[in-house]
């Protein structure tokens, strides 16, 4: 248990990219026993098996404190399990059980009533560090499951125990949720039957940098994107197979009719979209009426592509989309300058070098095509009890008016000066939720506007993204600029 509590309080104050180097650092050191009781912990259903009233009684009760001072101290921390963890655990303690003990001991909760488990929550809790006992505080309240991509679990995976990290990929979706079971099976199953169906591994989807640090844009290809389920398709002589990290496992008879229709070793990276009256939409359920595949790359057509340069493969792709009109071709933005970029008038635009292969390690950029500035007026605390849930506003006349809640998703350090700055420059608190003084500015990005009847604003920002902090002197955008963008 102390080496996953390690692992598990790394992983949360880590980013998307670090977090693939200490997965794999993990798994390459951890006994071979134990690592399909971490996988299944990491990535397995987390059913609760006991009830968050029982939790915090018991917490008060083994801490000694009266209720008021436990209901003060949870308004502080923000998160139950971690203030259990802390007014509970013992920081002389070290569990030496390996996690294979505890996985046993939470099995064998089936039978026990209530009771009981608060009973052994308390002994339990004499044996652990507050990292561990915040682990077990998680796992018994089924809120442990870190949301770990599964193309970055694969590749720590891969990396780790030498095996094929697009196989694993494509197991790990076909899998879903991993029991115990699943997990001893994907560790131990012969992958080399993968290879076909994920020939090559999906390159990831990252924000743009700033357009003027990218060098000239006359190096780049601009299209659209709209930010729909991705999807691989492979298409051979007597098979075509699916693969995203949602793998779905049907799709529309108009879909599969295209896609049966493409020549023998075809492989498209393509993204959902809904045609609908007034535009495209970004889709997720392939069953959808309207859905159809758009399609941003080509791997294969008859022989590898995937280390040709994106200018041939475009070449190649557009072709194939001439002869398949059921395939969408993304609109494409030509670009001699970085200004260019301010007449988009689509959700994102996904810019990718002229020259660059189809890899893992060339990572897809997305620049969002519309953004306002925003001033953050409240803050809560996220799962890892920092202030990371962030709401901001914008002017309407004198007053201010929120308009996005999103995850602020910043770098530790990051994180931690903004947490210090909210403590210091809270106004009033409504529980775990701070009120803060309208001093911080930032850019927010979206993909759209809809109305909204349960927000004070009367719309709501689709898929709100926090940007960069704005200067001190830069003023909230105003209301009208959203409701000129909603739909007729």
């Amino acid at each position: 248990m102390r080496r996953f509590a390690q692992l598990y309080q790394r992983l949360l104050a880590s980013n998307v990219e670090s977090r693939r180097q200490l997965l794999a650092d993990y798994f390459a050191d951890c006994p071979p026993e134990e690592r399909p009781y971490a996988l299944a912990w990491l990535r397995g259903p987390q059913r609760r098996l006991l009830k968050p009233e029982t939790l915090r009684r018991e917490g008060q009760l083994c801490s000694g404190l009266p209720e008021w001072l436990f209901a003060e101290t949870l308004a502080q921390v923000g998160d139950l399990s971690e203030t259990a963890a802390l007014l509970n655990g013992r920081h002389d303690a070290d569990a030496a059980e390996p996690l294979s003990v505890w996985h046993a001991r939470l099995e064998a909760w089936e039978t026990l009533s209530e009771a009981d488990k608060a009973l052994a929550m308390r002994r339990w809790w004499q044996t652990l560090s507050p990292r561990e006992a915040l682990v077990l505080n998680r796992r018994v309240l089924g809120r442990l499951r870190l949301r770990i991509p599964d193309a970055v679990l694969a590749a720590a995976l891969g990396e780790a125990l030498e095996l094929p990290a697009a196989a694993l990929a494509l197991r790990l979706a076909q899998t879903g949720r991993l029991a115990l079971a699943d997990a001893e099976a994907l560790l131990l199953r012969d992958l080399s039957d993968c290879r076909e169906r994920l020939p090559y591994p999906q390159p990831s989807l990252i924000e743009a940098a700033s357009p003027a640090q990218l060098g000239p844009a006359t190096g780049w290809h601009a299209e659209a994107f709209y930010g729909g389920l991705r999807l691989q398709l492979v298409r051979r002589a007597d098979a075509l197979f699916w693969d995203s990290l949602a793998c779905p496992t049907a799709v529309s008879d108009e879909i599969a009719a295209v896609a049966a229709s493409l020549p023998s070793d075809c492989v498209l990276d393509a993204e959902l979209v809904l045609v609908t009256d007034t535009g495209l939409k970004p889709a997720s359920d392939p069953l959808q009426p309207g859905a159809r595949l758009m399609v941003h790359d080509i791997m294969e057509a008859g022989q590898a592509l995937h280390a040709q340069p994106l200018s041939a493969r475009l070449l190649r792709r557009d072709t194939l989309l001439e002869a398949h009109p059921g395939l969408l071709q993304p609109t494409a933005l030509p670009l001699t300058t970085w200004d260019e970029l301010e007449r988009c008038e689509v959700p994102g635009l996904l810019l990718r070098p002229l020259e660059s292969v189809y890899a893992a390690e060339c990572p897809w950029q997305l620049w969002q095509g519309q953004s306002i500035d925003a001033v953050l007026v409240y803050a809560e605390p996220g799962t890892d009890g920092r202030y990371s849930q962030l709401n901001l506003a914008v002017r309407e006349n004198e007053d201010l008016v929120p308009v996005a809640k999103l995850a602020a998703r910043l770098p530790a350090t990051e994180q931690d000066a903004l947490d210090a700055w909210i403590r210091e420059r809270t106004t009033e608190r409504f529980g775990p939720v701070r009120a803060v003084e309208p001093q911080r500015v930032f850019r927010v990005h979206y993909q759209g506007v809809r109305n909204s009847r349960r927000h004070k604003a009367g719309l709501q920002l689709i898929a709100p993204r926090l940007g960069e902090e704005r200067p001190a002197s830069t003023l909230p955008a105003e209301l009208t600029t959203l409701r000129r963008q909603l739909p007729d």
